[in-house]
């Protein structure tokens, strides 16, 4: 294991032989009792880490296959009396947006308080906010409410799209975001305030040459949506005109999406108990995968040892997205990309957000959907250029590369 302070305990979970059996049957390992013996001792400890969302993302194994099992990961404690704090740690609204256009745009919640922040109920919170104009007058607008997509435990924190209408005159406006409660019984101060220039003139920053399909509704299927993501990855490697020598992918958990590569594969994940199934699944018939237990934002590679760096729907739970890329392109060769693939791109709201996502979010999860214009804000704060995009339905696909090195005068 190769994770700074990381730690592990006895899980006080006892996997049952059925378990076992059905985790065989997903993985296509063998059933003998040398391999039910290592399964055992995979699911007999669990790992910790400092970092909260870290741990969150640890110790998820039996939930990624679809096994519901009580007593396997602990659930978080609901209060509601004690302090309410909260502070919105992080934003993506832009510096000019175009008048009147109804928007979303991402903020990071972290409720600092005792009590649970709920998403209903007659003490709801909710996202709000007031526009004023450069001479300090609030602005007469009624502002959109922004509902929690799940409740907000102590200690916790969640992505969530603000929805935000600038108001139809074009000029400089301040918009202050506060947190409110629907009985009306709490209102915080300002937990943020952003400068905006509201222009008619406003274009989107996505460049033009990302190309958008338009699916249809209902037709999305993950399987197809991955191996698609495949096919434009191995398009992307057959352009480099040289044998591949080593590929990392991150996320890849224990079925690396790289696998089948004539090459030495680096899977690197923080879930450690699911490293180690795809380790005794690979041991036999794909000695190439190596599979590693490793931080995307303090990998322990050494500069430019890789062709590439691959992602398949993992970029999208990191809390800084821009600095992970940023640690990526450092492994991959000069001549080398990052492929992020079958992201999930838009945005939503609470009210129709599905269970499955719902579920991710209450187990700590950190689930968040970027839009358009917001990836191009990742890219360019990673100081990278994605010289190849496809938007295709809700799916986000991807080549990166470093800006190129600026003309000398």
């Amino acid at each position: 294991m190769l994770i700074e302070g990381m730690e592990s305990e006895a899980s006080g979970f006892s996997i049952s032989e059925d378990l076992i059996s059905q985790v065989l049957r997903q993985e296509m390992i063998a059933d003998e009792e040398s391999n039910r013996a290592q399964i055992r001792d995979i699911f007999a400890r669990n790992f910790r880490l400092t970092d909260l969302f870290l741990t969150a993302e640890n110790n998820f194994y039996l939930q990624r296959i679809g096994l519901k099992v009580e007593g396997y990961r602990a659930q978080a404690d609901v209060l509601d009396h004690g302090s309410l704090v909260c502070e919105l740690a992080s934003h993506m609204i832009p510096r000019t947006l175009p008048p009147s256009e109804l928007r979303s745009w991402n903020v990071r919640l972290n409720n600092l308080g005792q009590r649970t922040l709920h998403c209903q109920g007659a003490s709801a919170a909710f996202l709000t906010y007031r526009l004023v104009d450069a001479n300090g007058q609030e602005v007469a607008v009624e502002a959109e409410k922004t509902s929690l997509p799940v409740d907000i435990p102590s200690g916790r924190g969640i992505t969530v799209p603000l929805w935000l209408q600038p108001p139809a005159q074009p000029g400089l406006y301040t918009v202050e975001v506060r947190l409110e409660l629907a009985d009306g019984s709490w209102s915080s101060a300002p937990l943020l305030s952003v400068e905006l220039d509201v222009r008619p003139d406003w274009s989107s920053s996505v460049p033009a040459h990302w190309l958008n399909l338009h699916r249809l509704p209902g037709t999305y299927d993950y399987q197809i949506d991955h191996e698609i993501g495949r096919v434009f990855l191995k398009e992307e490697m057959a352009l480099l005109g040289r044998p591949l020598e080593r590929v990392l992918e991150i996320g890849g958990c224990c079925n690396p999406m790289t696998w089948d590569l004539p090459c030495p594969v680096v899977s690197a994940d923080i879930d450690v108990q699911t490293l180690q199934v795809g380790a005794l699944r690979f041991s036999t018939y794909r000695p190439n995968v190596e599979f590693v237990a490793a931080d995307a934002h303090r990998l322990p590679f050494a500069d430019g040892v890789f062709d590439c760096a691959v992602m398949f729907a993992t970029l999208h739970h990191f809390l800084d997205p821009a600095a992970c890329l940023k640690e990526l392109m450092r492994t991959v060769r000069q001549d080398g990309f990052v492929a992020i693939l079958c992201e999930p791109i838009g945005s939503y709201r609470a009210e129709g957000l599905s269970n499955e996502f719902k579920a991710d979010l209450e187990q700590g999860i950190n689930e968040q959907i970027f839009t358009p214009e917001e990836y191009g804000q990742i890219f360019a704060r990673a100081g990278i250029q994605a010289t190849r995009a496809v938007i295709d339905g809700g799916s986000f696909k991807a080549i990166l590369r470093r800006l190129p090195e600026p003309v000398p005068p």
